[in-house]
């Protein structure tokens, strides 16, 4: 199912520019907004920091993304994007998708919400967006199928800020760099399944081209960095290898996200040998293992 969760951010920008109405128009109406938002807080300081960021928003730059948003534009990509990842794979439970807008603009993300993993991207990703979905579908995929049976199912609407964030620790923020390294990986190469004649360069989107070159030209350096922290996790991790912009710190000498290409490549490498069902039949370990990538 397709939601127009920006609709709410639009009428927040319309009227008072408050927490209280950002709140009740954005956050209130979806428990997944309430759980992207919490994700995003943990990295803020709480929920005083996305408060904060909340009273800096200036109408003007998102009402400019919202004129050019068209919505049977979007009710057309999505049916288009599902079916053609449903081709490749059928999820179980069906993937709900939220189209959003932000104060973290563009961003996406798979957010387990109401027992199950659920789509959330932004409408200001423009042509991307197809790519984006396809991604954040994969994702849906793999975190149940690659996670303890039933954690998932745990998400539900009735959890404390305090349940949730001692349930998403467990799903996310405290998985080593190996377990975040192929999650990403096989979303992103999960594109190439759905969109054959995607360039390496369009699958990895979240990535600036210089990055994915720099990663290409110090393989042998990447490769050294990530097979000696393959048990790092936590947010430190997260930060080092995942995120981008403001929220990264990458190892010194280092872009951002890297932890992206590298995923990429190992899983691309594993299933040049293996079947899509064989793959999930292994761990992680197994997975990097049979991908002779790190050797």
């Amino acid at each position: 199912m397709l939601f127009l969760a920006y609709k709410g951010f639009e009428r927040f920008l319309k009227g008072p520019l408050t927490w209280e109405n950002y709140k009740r128009e954005v956050i209130d109406p979806y428990p997944v907004m309430r759980n992207y938002h919490l994700i995003f807080s943990a990295f803020l300081g709480g929920i005083e920091g996305l408060k904060a960021i909340v009273s800096t928003i200036s109408p003007e730059r998102y009402l400019e993304v919202l004129s050019r948003v068209k919505d049977e534009e979007l009710l057309e990509i999505h049916e288009s994007v599902m079916a053609r990842c449903a081709e490749v794979v059928q999820p179980e439970p069906e993937v709900d998708v939220y189209l959003i807008l932000s104060p973290f603009m563009p961003s996406s993300m798979s957010v387990p919400a109401s027992g199950k993993m659920n789509v959330v991207a932004s409408v200001a990703y423009g042509e991307k967006l197809p790519l984006v979905l396809s991604h954040e579908y994969a994702h849906c995929i793999f975190v149940p199928k690659m996670s303890e049976s039933g954690l998932v199912e745990r998400f539900t609407d009735d959890l404390s800020n305090k349940e949730f964030y001692e349930l998403i620790s467990k799903l996310w923020f405290d998985r080593p760099l190996k377990w975040g390294m192929i999650n990403e990986g096989f979303a992103s190469f999960f594109t190439k399944f759905v969109f054959p004649e995607c360039s390496m360069y369009e699958a990895l989107w979240m990535m600036p081209k210089e990055a994915i070159d720099w990663c290409a030209r110090n393989e042998g350096k990447l490769k050294e960095e990530i097979s000696r922290n393959l048990e790092e996790r936590g947010q430190e991790a997260l930060r080092k290898y995942f995120m981008a912009g403001p929220l990264s710190s990458p190892p010194e000498g280092f872009p951002g996200q890297t932890a992206y290409y590298a995923g990429y490549r190992i899983v691309e490498s594993c299933l040049k040998r293996i079947s899509l069902k064989e793959f999930f039949s292994l761990g992680i370990d197994e997975i990097i293992s049979a991908s002779e990538y790190l050797k």
